[in-house]
């Protein structure tokens, strides 16, 4: 797992490509498998992504796709299976594949962070 610092829920696309023929995504990923999944998107200002809808055991798919002036388009998406998030951090486990992102966020529970210090 880790853990990256966030700045009022908003947060750099660590696949962000930075070509004028880039398309660049953010999205919360829903459905049972990778085959059958909707992308709700994310709000971007550049290649800042603003993480406010984003809830613990979400999947988040990054995406920052390439596109050749032939029209060949070179991927490069991460998926990210937030474990916690908090206004100022987010606990996240990588994955390779949506496919496996998405198995984990069925299997897993979302850990509880909480700011409060016991008495």
């Amino acid at each position: 797992m880790k853990t990256v610092e966030l700045d009022g829920r908003s947060i750099e696309n660590p696949a962000y490509c930075n070509h004028k023929r880039g398309r660049n995504w953010a999205a919360i990923m829903r459905g049972k498998n990778a085959a059958n999944c909707a992308r709700d998107f994310l709000p971007m200002n550049g290649e800042i992504v603003d993480l406010e809808a984003v809830q613990a055991g979400d999947v988040v798919e990054f995406g920052g796709d390439y596109i050749s002036g032939s029209g060949r388009r070179q991927p490069d998406r991460r998926w990210w299976h937030v474990h916690a998030i908090e206004d100022d951090a987010l606990t996240y486990e990588p994955y390779e594949s949506l496919a496996k992102a998405l198995k984990a966020a069925r299997t897993t529970t979302p850990l509880s962070i909480t700011s409060e210090e016991p008495v």
